[in-house]
C-alpha cells in the first residue's frame, strides 16, 4: 500500500467540498477505499464480493385518508416509535438547535419520558453564537427547554478562531473551527455517550421551493393538479405556477435551474488538472446528477436522501475517537422514510407542513412558525475578524502546485470579496493543511 492520492478524491474536495458527492467508497488515497453505504462486503471462494442490502424504494403505494387528522395522527404515531428505539440508554443527549427538526424530536422524547414509556434520562445541548454571526438559537431553543422542562445547556461558540489551533482532519475538509466540533463533542459526551439529532430531516422533508404545473405534469394526473393547487392556495397562499418561464422571460430575468452550480468553476485549478481529470464535464455532471431510476412522486426527497454522505462529522478528526458519539436520528428511520414516500409532496412537505402540524400542540408557536432558518455563511463572519491576515500569507507544500495555481486564488481577507469567493477560496489553504498533516505523519 502506497502513500499515492486518489487525484479525482482531490478534485472533489476542491470544487465542492467533499469528494463523497457522486462515489462513496473513494478515499484521499488511491488505495484505500470505503464500503459503500447499505452493502456488505464478504470473501468468498478467494473472491471479494461487496452486495448492496437496501437501495431506496423507487415504489411505495400511496397512502390516502379522508382528513388531514389521519394524515398527521399516523406520522406522530410512526415518529414517536422512531424516536422511542432511539432511547433504549440510561441517558441520551440531544443536539437542539431552535429549527422545527431537533425540537420535534426533544419535544417526541420528553414525551415518552412522561408518558413511562422511557426512563431515559435527556439534556439538550444548544451551539449559540452571542456575539461574531447573526445567531437566535438561544432564544428559540430557550423557549423549548423551558415548555418541556428540559435542562439545556448552550455552547457558546464565539471564541472559536477561523482554523486556530491546527487540528488536523483525517480527510480533507471544510470545517473551518475544527477544535470547536472536538469540545462540543467533549460537552455532550460528558452527558451520554448517546447522541439524538434531527440531522437529516431537511433532506427527507424537502420539496422543491417553487411547485410548477408542468414539473407535477409528468408525476401526476391533472385532477390530482388542480387539488393540490387549491390545497397550496388554502394552507399557504402560494399560487401554483405554470413553470414555463415564459413570465420570467418577459420580465427580463431567467428561470430558476435546480440543476444550475451553486457558485462559479474555481478559477484558480491548475489548467493541466482541469485538462486531465475534464474536471469542467464533472463539475456538470455532480451539479445536474440525479439517481436513475428516480422515485418519481419523491424526486428532491430522493436525490437529497441518497446525495449526502451521512457518516459524521467527527470521523474527521482523530481527536474525538476518544469521546465519540453514537449519532441516532429518527429521520434516517426506514419506517419514516417509507411513510415519506407514501404520502403527497403537495401540501404535506411544502415548508415541512407536516411536521408542524403535528408540533402544533406540543412546541411552542414561535417555533412552530419559524421559517427556515440556516446558520448563514459563517465562514464570513470568521474571517472579517481580527487577526485573520495570516489567511492571505500562508505558505503552500510543493504538492499543492499539481492542482492550484497558488497566486490564482484571491485575497480572502479583501474588503472586495464576496462570501462566495470566501466559501471557495478557502479549500485551497484546508487541502494545505491537510497535506502538512499528512506529510508530517508519513516523515
Amino acid at each position: 500500500m502506497t502513500n499515492t492520492l486518489n487525484e479525482l478524491a482531490i478534485a472533489d474536495f476542491l470544487l465542492f467540498g467533499s469528494h463523497t458527492w457522486l462515489d462513496k467508497s473513494i478515499t484521499p488515497f488511491a488505495d484505500i477505499q470505503k464500503l459503500p453505504p447499505a452493502s456488505s462486503l464478504s470473501w468468498s471462494g478467494g473472491e471479494l464480493v461487496i452486495k448492496p442490502y437496501w437501495d431506496f424504494p423507487l415504489e411505495v403505494p400511496l397512502l390516502k385518508y379522508k382528513n388531514d387528522q389521519d394524515y398527521i395522527e399516523h406520522f406522530r404515531t410512526v415518529f414517536k416509535i422512531c424516536v422511542q428505539d432511539r432511547l433504549r440508554c440510561d441517558r441520551a443527549v440531544i443536539a437542539m438547535s431552535g429549527g422545527m427538526d431537533s425540537t420535534a424530536v426533544a419535544a417526541t422524547a420528553c414525551q415518552l419520558v412522561g408518558e413511562g414509556a422511557s426512563s431515559t434520562q435527556l439534556q439538550a445541548v444548544t451551539a449559540v453564537y452571542d456575539h461574531i454571526h447573526p445567531d437566535r438559537e438561544r432564544y428559540f431553543a430557550g423557549l423549548v427547554a423551558k415548555k418541556l422542562e428540559l435542562p439545556i445547556d448552550y455552547f457558546v461558540c464565539d471564541n472559536y478562531a477561523l482554523l486556530q489551533p491546527p487540528c488536523p482532519p483525517v480527510e480533507p475538509s471544510e470545517n473551518y473551527t475544527p477544535i470547536q466540533g472536538v469540545d462540543l463533542a467533549r460537552r455532550m459526551a460528558s452527558y451520554s455517550p448517546v447522541l439524538l439529532t434531527g440531522d437529516c430531516a431537511d433532506n427527507l422533508l424537502c420539496l422543491p421551493p417553487s411547485p410548477t404545473i408542468f414539473s407535477r405534469l409528468r408525476q401526476k394526473n391533472l385532477l390530482a393538479i388542480v387539488q393540490e393547487a387549491l390545497q397550496l392556495k388554502l394552507r399557504h397562499n402560494i399560487r401554483l405556477s405554470l413553470g414555463t418561464g415564459l413570465i420570467a422571460k418577459f420580465r427580463g430575468r431567467s428561470r430558476q435551474n435546480s440543476d444550475a452550480p451553486a457558485y462559479a468553476f474555481p478559477s484558480w485549478l491548475n489548467p493541466s488538472f482541469t485538462e486531465r481529470l475534464q474536471l469542467r464535464e464533472r463539475w456538470q455532471q455532480v451539479w445536474s446528477w440525479h439517481p436513475s431510476p428516480l422515485n418519481q412522486r419523491h424526486p428532491a426527497v430522493h436525490r437529497w436522501m441518497v446525495f449526502p454522505n451521512w457518516y459524521r462529522e467527527s470521523e474527521y478528526l482523530d481527536e474525538t475517537k476518544s469521546h465519540a458519539l453514537e449519532n441516532r436520528d429518527p429521520f434516517l428511520d426506514l419506517r419514516l422514510i417509507e411513510l415519506i414516500l407514501a404520502i403527497s409532496p403537495y401540501p404535506w412537505l411544502f415548508r415541512k407542513y407536516l411536521i408542524r402540524r403535528a408540533m402544533q400542540e406540543v412546541l411552542p408557536d414561535p417555533v412552530v412558525q419559524r421559517p427556515k432558518t440556516p446558520l448563514g455563511n459563517l465562514q464570513d463572519s470568521l474571517v472579517r475578524r481580527a487577526g485573520t491576515d495570516w489567511l492571505d500569507r500562508w505558505k503552500p507544500v510543493p504538492e499543492l502546485s499539481a492542482y492550484i495555481v497558488s497566486h490564482e486564488i484571491p485575497k480572502i481577507t479583501s474588503a472586495e470579496i464576496g462570501s462566495e469567493g470566501i466559501y471557495t477560496g478557502l479549500r485551497p489553504l484546508l487541502l494545505n493543511l491537510w497535506l502538512v498533516h499528512l506529510n508530517n505523519t508519513i516523515s
